[in-house]
């Protein structure tokens, strides 16, 4: 619990003012949690109503906002999401810490985002892995791995610089 509450400060942090990314993050966060507590913990049955009372919530807000992350998805500390629109990850996806995700995102397979790596509005990952702080344009189709410190766009897309 106590990791569990770490991260969720990390992306309150991370999301400072934005109470409808915080709120969805959060009710993410537990229902991962509580959902490995019901297999983790002998006392697990009795945090069944209150999984279930969670996942109806985060279920409710992602149809509100759109948002398809299934909660067994490993994301890293301080994501950043600037806004609740049309994101689908894959359950097999992999983010890092402190990655910024926009809005209408599709993120495919057994994808892995790196640490600080920006995922720009319309993007679609395909396959490949994304490296270090590298930035993903915005419309862009990544067909195949993106070095760290790279900056790529395009359909299919490619590098275009390198950041500072």
């Amino acid at each position: 619990m106590n990791n569990t509450l770490k991260i969720i400060k990390a992306d309150i942090k991370a999301n400072k003012g934005n109470y409808e990314v915080i709120l969805f993050l959060i009710t993410f966060r537990l229902s991962g949690f509580l959902k490995q507590a019901l297999k983790r913990y002998k006392f697990g049955l009795f945090l069944f109503p209150i999984y279930l009372l969670m996942r109806l919530f985060y279920k409710i807000l992602s149809t509100v906002y759109l948002m398809e992350i299934p909660v067994e998805t490993k994301i890293g500390e301080g994501l950043i999401i600037y806004h609740l629109k049309g994101t689908v990850i894959n359950v097999d996806a992999r983010i890092g810490k402190n990655v910024t995700i926009n809005h209408f995102i599709t993120i495919a397979d057994a994808v892995n985002i790196a640490d600080g790596a920006v995922i720009n509005p319309l993007s679609v990952i395909i396959k490949g892995n994304i490296g270090k702080n590298a930035i993903v344009g915005a419309g862009s189709v990544v067909t195949k791995d993106v070095a760290e410190n790279m900056i790529v766009a395009g359909s299919p897309a490619k590098v275009i610089g390198k950041v500072t």
